[in-house]
């Protein structure tokens, strides 16, 4: 079952072949090109950036926040974001927009909008939030926690680096397997052989199918990229093992070569 980027891609590819087929469009016929363009446009920069699940003064402020990416007014009216079982659910009322580059908190029990619920309902261990449009089908998709143990694992270690006798090139690369975004702030990766530890910062979060790199020393890194700024090699050119660790102190990935 392809994720929400991969369907994303082909519904593009898919209205870019209509519009290569049709040297000539009426306004009309533009129209409806603009607008199917603007439907998938929504649909993909539309997410749940964020579950907060750990609220210290009072749980029933936890939320899950809903960011829009684009440059588009984007009408959720309709649309529904679940937290898991079937009656944990809100349904977006209508008129509810979310303006470029806005934010919206959905809480638990407070606020504007929210669950109606009495008690807490994201799960401190790990939970998956799902947000739907009114067509039923998946705009974007979060886990976290031991939800997100099965998604992400350490694909590779490159440990024999070039740059100098420090190595910065060198790297360990997760890969997120899932169909779900999956946040992994908090969580560490840490190497058995020596006492190097890297930390993902707050909010981090890996798309489904993506790939990032934990680089030994690197400035300016990219979007995918981190650093655990250290200034000699990190990972032994003939064995090695790194483990992966979650904001709860659980394995969640080990790999080892040599």
């Amino acid at each position: 079952m392809p994720n929400v980027i991969e369907t994303t891609q082909n519904s593009l590819v898919n209205l870019l072949e209509i519009l290569a087929a049709k040297p000539f469009m009426s306004e009309p016929e533009m129209d409806s090109y603009w607008q199917a363009l603007n439907q998938i446009q929504m649909r993909h920069q539309v997410e749940i950036s964020e579950i907060n699940h750990q609220v210290a003064d009072d749980p029933m402020n936890e939320y899950a926040r809903l960011h829009n990416r684009g440059s588009l007014m984007v009408d959720i009216s309709g649309w529904q974001l679940c937290a898991g079982a079937p009656e944990q659910r809100v349904t977006f009322a209508e008129g509810t927009v979310l303006a470029p580059f806005a934010s919206l908190n959905v809480y638990t029990g407070a606020g504007e909008v929210n669950f109606g619920s009495s008690r807490p309902i994201w799960n401190n261990r790990g939970d998956v939030g799902t947000l739907y449009h009114s067509d039923g089908t998946v705009v974007s998709r979060l886990a976290y926690g031991k939800k997100a143990h099965p998604a992400i694992i350490i694909s590779h270690i490159h440990f024999d680096g070039e740059n100098g006798r420090g190595e910065g090139d060198e790297y360990v690369e997760l890969t997120n397997l899932s169909e779900a975004d999956a946040a992994i702030a908090g969580w560490r990766i840490e190497s058995l052989r020596n006492s190097a530890c890297f930390v993902f910062p707050q909010n981090t979060k890996m798309s489904a199918g993506e790939r990032v790199k934990v680089f030994t020393s690197k400035s300016n890194c990219q979007y995918n990229e981190f650093s655990f700024e250290s200034a000699k090699a990190i990972w032994h050119n003939q064995s090695g093992s790194a483990k992966l660790i979650d904001y709860q102190d659980n394995e969640v990935s080990t790999y080892h070569y040599g």
